[in-house]
């Protein structure tokens, strides 16, 4: 019966370790307000993770992440630059007064999740479709933090909608802050070695702040066809980062469901004058050529940061572990 005691007592403490790993959300500001926006804070048992920033901007892509701060790292970097135009992550093409009408519109805000959606109505000779994105941004777990993007495209007419009209339209872009070493400041991303990573480098050559991986770009030796697209940026151990308080081994981890066509010519990973950027921007993705009447089209992505709560479960297993140590060493003597 002891025996039996202990192990309950460790699976009532493995059990409430990871529930301690779900976290939660927490708000300030408006969403509205500008520049400020909405200051969405992820914590766990007391602990802050991490903090994101957005704003609504109909009249350029609904809505823009402006800053993301990493609350476990020793410095106040964002991995989004807030003068940024497109923000750090998007997935949808800007506003226009002659073709696309953008509609933002909140539609979850809980300690659960935050979820809100950029609806693009475009009309073009003629035709006209819908692109709803929706942004589902979820707390850090004892997995990692994952956000998605839904998009829905939609042909509710009568009319078969050729593809000179629809190519292009359903993109993705990652955006992550390089700053102070961006190509303004004579940085660069190196060439792809043979299995596919580039490493960004200061004007001196030194390592700066990531390290880039995946099949995104078509110089890159793991450039496909054939698999869905993702891509990678690691924070490097370096004295740059180190200099910034980053944390080495951090990881922004972007996957898609769009596959490139041979064809298809803008969709790489490349260093700006501020940030690394990933982005696409298809002929084909899936639409068809025509994207027929009265059909969907469903594209899912995720964005995957390896930040988690603090390690309450070790700190836990560590207390059930010394209970049964406890326990066994009683029985001995019994």
């Amino acid at each position: 019966m002891k025996r039996a005691g202990t192990v309950v007592l460790l699976v009532v403490c493995l059990a409430a370790a990871a529930d301690s790993h779900a976290g939660d959300l927490s708000y300030s500001g408006d969403i509205d307000a500008v520049p400020e926006g909405l200051t969405i804070t992820c914590a766990n048992g007391g602990s802050d993770v991490w903090s994101v920033n957005i704003r609504s901007k109909a009249d350029q892509y609904g809505a823009v992440i402006q800053t993301f701060d990493d609350l476990t790292d020793t410095g106040d970097f964002s991995y989004a630059d807030r003068n940024g135009w497109t923000g750090m992550l998007q997935s949808n093409q800007s506003y226009s007064a002659t073709y696309n009408e953008l509609t933002f519109t909140e539609l979850h805000k809980g300690a659960d999740y935050y979820q809100y959606e950029v609806l693009m109505t475009r009309t073009s000779g003629g035709y006209t479709f819908t692109i709803s994105n929706v942004y589902t941004l979820n707390p850090a777990t004892a997995s990692g933090t994952q956000w998605t993007i839904a998009q829905t495209m939609v042909n509710n007419t009568d009319d078969d909608i050729p593809q000179s009209k629809t190519k292009q339209r359903m993109l993705m872009c990652l955006y992550l802050n390089a700053n102070p070493y961006g190509s303004g400041e004579g940085a660069t991303l190196t060439a792809w070695d043979e299995d596919g990573a580039s490493i960004h480098k200061t004007t001196g050559g030194e390592d700066a702040l990531y390290k880039v991986t995946g099949n995104w770009d078509v110089d890159s030796p793991t450039w496909s066809t054939t698999d869905p697209m993702w891509c990678q940026a690691e924070v490097l151990d370096s004295d740059v980062a180190s200099g910034l308080g980053l944390v080495p081994g951090r990881s922004f981890k972007m996957t898609t469901e769009f596959v490139t066509g041979a064809s298809d010519y803008y969709h790489n990973a490349q260093l700006g004058s501020d940030a690394v950027s990933f982005w696409n921007q298809l002929v084909e993705y899936g639409q068809g050529d025509p994207f027929p009447a009265h059909s969907t089209l469903l594209k899912t992505t995720t964005l995957d940061i390896n930040i988690v709560p603090e390690p309450a479960t070790m700190s836990l297993l560590g207390l059930g572990l010394g209970a049964m140590a406890i326990a066994r060493r009683k029985a001995g003597r019994k």
